[in-house]
């Protein structure tokens, strides 16, 4: 059951219905990228809650055709800063911008306000490493590969470097040099055609990531933390494609490759294969008892 302290999407709504009436006059895809963007800004590192909010209300809620305003950007977010959102937020404990790796690449991951976002999803990528080579195990790599690209191509775009650090306290208010730049922030989340043949995204790889605009409505009912959105972070609209949430693409991953074990009946060989993982990481950590290059007798 929700909670005050867990709500629905819809909760959330409730408690701001000056912001709803104003998004139901909005287009729902330039505004939930409008916001999307400013996730990937260092300067709002720490209301990182307070903006996946935004974007998922403007997901669930818009019904109209119109891009949002520079001045409904500011004032969304400052009044969402007043309530639940705004006693969410914390100070920044980790980095901004984080490194994942694959046999196939290296790639930027935002972390979010997820603990410890880059290290957990790099041990469930080292487990995607040793599947099998055949289809479904290929089929996982490859659909995971094109959403770390679309990370990556995102940190590119907002010129941000792994292991940099963003705004260490959460801002009250958006400052007007930010909220100017809303047109600039879709940019960061959109990839055209153009842009994915030379990502060498094709889109039927990113299909386990796509978001279901007929299922938008439904997020009225989700609670933050638990959405589809979150589970499928990319929206498709014209042939181009949207990262709407860069700080969920860890969680996002995770969360497809469980279901992914788990559909082929092998939740025991992962619970095997994670376990083992851990266990290596240990063994190697010479403050957890590997050693330290000194010969045994």
């Amino acid at each position: 059951m929700p909670t005050v302290m867990n709500p629905t999407m819809e909760r959330i709504a409730e408690a701001h219905p000056d912001i709803i009436a104003e998004l139901r006059k909005l287009d729902p895809l330039k505004t939930a990228a409008s916001f999307a963007g400013f996730l990937a800004m260092p300067e709002l590192q720490a209301n990182c809650f307070r903006i996946e909010a935004l974007v998922h209300l403007a997901a669930a809620y818009c019904e109209g055709r119109t891009a949002p305003t520079n001045g409904f950007i500011r004032r969304s977010f400052e009044r969402l800063g007043n309530g639940y959102c705004g006693a969410m937020e914390d100070p920044s404990e980790d980095v901004f911008v984080t490194l994942v790796n694959t046999s196939r690449g290296n790639f930027r991951i935002f972390e979010g306000i997820r603990e410890a976002t880059g290290f957990y999803l790099q041990r469930i990528l080292n487990i995607v490493e040793r599947m099998p080579e055949h289809t479904p195990y290929n089929r996982i790599r490859s659909s995971i590969e094109c959403l770390l690209k679309l990370s990556d191509a995102v940190a590119a775009r907002a010129c941000v470097r792994e292991n940099s650090l963003g705004q260490e306290f959460p801002l009250a208010t958006l400052a007007k040099g930010v909220a100017d730049r809303s047109s600039l922030a879709r940019g960061l989340v959109r990839f055209s055609e153009d842009d994915l043949a030379s990502l060498e995204i094709p889109k039927t790889s990113l299909s386990e990531f796509i978001f279901s605009s007929d299922d938008r409505f439904k997020l009225r009912g989700h609670l933050m933390g638990h959405t589809d959105l979150e589970r499928r972070p990319v929206a498709l609209h014209r042939q181009s494609a949207y990262l709407l949430l860069p700080t969920a693409v860890a969680s996002a991953v995770t969360r497809f490759v469980i279901e992914s074990v788990l559909s082929m009946g092998l939740a025991e060989t992962f619970e095997r294969a994670l376990s083992g993982e851990f266990a290596q990481l240990f063994d190697h950590t010479p403050i957890l008892g590997g050693n330290l290059g000194v010969r045994r007798r």
